[in-house]
C-alpha cells in the first residue's frame, strides 16, 4: 500500500501547474490554489496516453460511446468527469482504468451536465430565434415595400445586424451554459448547476482561454476523426473515445485556471471510502 499524498505529484495536475501545499486542497475544502498556471491545450488529448495501455483505454471508451445505445456517451462523459476529479486530487497517472463495475456511477456523473444542457438549451434557442427572426421579418417587409429608396438598404443592414446579434447571443449563452455544466458535473448536483452567477464569473475569468480552447478542440478533433476514417474506419472507435473525453479534460483544466485566478471553488461531495482506497492502491 502506497502512502497517499494528493499533492506529491505536480505533473499529474492539469497543465503541469504546481500543486497547492499540503493541507490546502484545490478541490473539496474550499481553499484556492495560490499559483498562476498556463493552459496546456494538447494535454487534453495526450493525458490518457501517459498511463499504461492508454490506447486500449481510448478504444474501450470509444466502443462504449458508439455501441451502447442512448446512454453510452453519457457514461463516457461521466468517466471523464470522474477522471478529472481524480487528477485534481493528485492521483498518479494510472488512476483511470475504465471499470465496468462502476457503470452506474459513470452514468449518474455524466447525467448532471447533460440535463443542464437540455434544460438551458431551450431558452437559449428561443432567445436566438426572437433576436434573429423578429428584426429580420421587419427588415424583409421594409425591403418588399421600399421600392428604390433607402428602405431596402436599411432592411439589409437590419438583417445583417440581427444575424450578428443572434450569433453573439448564442455564443454567450453557450459559454455560460458550459460553466453551469462544469459546476453540475463536479458538484454532482443538478441544482448546483443553475448557479448562473458562478457560471458568469467562470466565463469572465476564463473567456479568452475558453474561446481558444474550443477552437483548438474543434480543429484537432476534425483531424483525429479523419485519421480514424482513413484507417479503414476502424480507427473511428479510438478517435471517438478520445474526442469524447478531451472536451472534459479541457474543462477540468479550465476550472483549475479559474481557481488560480481567484475563482470560487465548487462545493464537492466527500469522496466515497472505496474511491479513496482505489486512489491509494499501489
Amino acid at each position: 500500500m502506497s502512502s497517499f499524498d494528493p499533492y506529491a505529484s505536480p505533473q499529474d495536475h492539469f497543465g503541469g501547474a504546481k500543486p497547492a501545499p499540503a493541507g490546502k486542497g484545490m478541490m473539496g475544502d474550499g481553499s484556492q490554489p495560490p499559483h498562476a498556471m498556463q493552459m496546456d491545450y494538447m494535454r487534453c488529448w495526450t493525458i490518457l496516453f501517459e498511463r499504461p495501455n492508454g490506447f486500449g483505454l481510448v478504444c474501450i471508451l470509444g466502443a462504449v460511446g458508439l455501441f451502447i445505445p442512448y446512454i453510452g456517451q453519457v457514461v463516457v462523459i461521466g468517466y471523464a468527469i470522474d477522471a478529472c476529479e481524480a487528477i485534481r486530487r493528485g492521483v498518479r497517472r494510472d488512476f483511470c482504468d475504465f471499470d465496468f463495475g462502476r457503470f452506474g456511477e459513470y452514468l449518474l456523473r455524466g447525467l448532471w451536465p447533460m440535463l443542464v444542457a437540455l434544460i438551458v438549451m431551450f431558452p437559449i434557442v428561443l432567445g436566438i430565434m426572437v433576436i434573429a427572426f423578429v428584426p429580420m421579418m421587419g427588415a424583409a417587409a421594409m425591403m418588399d415595400g421600399g421600392g428604390n429608396g433607402a428602405l431596402p438598404v436599411v432592411g439589409i443592414l437590419i438583417m445583417v445586424g440581427a444575424f450578428l446579434l443572434a450569433f453573439v447571443a448564442g455564443m454567450l449563452g453557450t459559454a455560460v451554459m458550459m460553466g453551469m455544466q462544469v459546476r453540475a458535473a463536479f458538484a454532482q448536483s443538478l441544482g448546483e448547476g443553475f448557479n448562473v452567477g458562478w457560471a458568469w464569473d467562470f466565463l469572465k475569468r476564463t473567456w479568452l482561454e475558453m474561446i481558444l480552447g474550443l477552437f483548438l478542440l474543434s480543429m484537432i478533433g476534425g483531424v483525429v476523426i479523419n485519421v480514424g476514417l482513413l484507417l479503414l474506419c476502424v480507427g473511428v472507435i479510438p478517435a471517438m473515445g478520445l474526442m469524447m473525453v478531451a472536451n472534459w479534460f479541457f474543462l477540468g483544466q479550465l476550472y483549475e485556471l479559474y481557481l488560480s485566478r481567484g475563482g470560487q471553488p465548487i462545493p464537492l461531495k466527500a469522496p466515497k471510502p472505496e474511491a479513496v482506497s482505489r486512489w491509494q492502491a499501489p
